[in-house]
């Protein structure tokens, strides 16, 4: 996974559960990201999973 595809992807992810906590307040939010192929470094999961984001990759899609 690209760094700047990485940051991207998370950010976007960031503001997506944002704005559904906002609009839609009581329900739980679980935001994911789904990625082509498994990330080459750890931090990427541990950047993902800090803010509760559920990272997934092809094929397997493990984690859904």
């Amino acid at each position: 996974m690209r760094t700047g595809r990485s940051r991207l992807g998370i950010g976007r992810v960031l503001d997506c559960a944002h704005q559904l906590r906002a609009a839609h307040s009581g329900r739980r939010v679980r935001p994911v990201l789904v990625l082509e192929k498994r990330p080459t470094g750890a931090q990427w999961a541990m950047l993902a999973e800090s803010p509760g984001i559920r990272l997934a990759w092809a094929p397997e899609f493990t984690g859904l």
